[in-house]
């Protein structure tokens, strides 16, 4: 699915100049539903994504998500942006699908992470319990202002500390970045 992504997303972003966030995602699964013959067949793969656009001149973030989502953290405040209900490609019940662009106002420093399920699903702990959003945002908010390095590691060692010796269940990816 990555390399059927990559090729899809090429396509729309530098040959045909798409740069909205949620045109691109609109764009990416309809391209991977054709390339793989998602209308004609059973394949019913899918990914989970997000996509953010900076526009410099105009201080403005763009994002849209495929299931993924988007927290911002600006003035000590944390913001939640949910991805639409829906993967790239897969099955589609609806006649088109459409996602949405939200956009956030660079106007001070604000610390953005995008990330898949697979921290905050996570089981471990003393109860044997998933990480859980709300924990996950609890600590972001708690770090989000040390350096982006320093907060890998916290990241890194809070979740080894919480799954111990429970075996990771699906992959884990955080990516946060500082605009100022």
């Amino acid at each position: 699915m990555s390399l059927v992504g990559q090729q899809a997303l090429n396509k729309i972003v530098r040959q045909n100049g798409i740069i909205e966030s949620d045109l691109i995602l609109n764009e990416l699964h309809k391209e991977v539903r054709m390339m793989l013959k998602q209308d004609q067949s059973d394949n019913r793969d899918g990914m989970d994504m997000s996509v953010c656009l900076y526009d410099k001149q105009e201080k403005i973030l763009q994002f849209a998500g495929a299931k993924n989502p988007l927290v911002y953290i600006k003035n000590k405040e944390l913001v939640h942006l949910k991805g639409d209900k829906h993967p790239i490609g897969g099955r589609q019940d609806e006649d088109e699908r459409i996602f949405k662009k939200h956009t956030v106002a660079i106007d001070e420093p604000t610390t953005f992470y995008m990330f898949s399920d697979g921290y905050q699903d996570q089981f471990g702990g003393a109860e044997d319990r998933k990480f859980m959003i709300s924990r996950m945002r609890n600590l972001l908010l708690e770090i989000h202002q040390e350096p982006l390095d320093q907060q890998h590691t916290i990241l890194d060692d809070t979740m080894e500390d919480w799954k111990k010796d429970t075996k990771q269940l699906d992959d884990i990816l955080v990516i946060g970045f500082r605009i100022d």
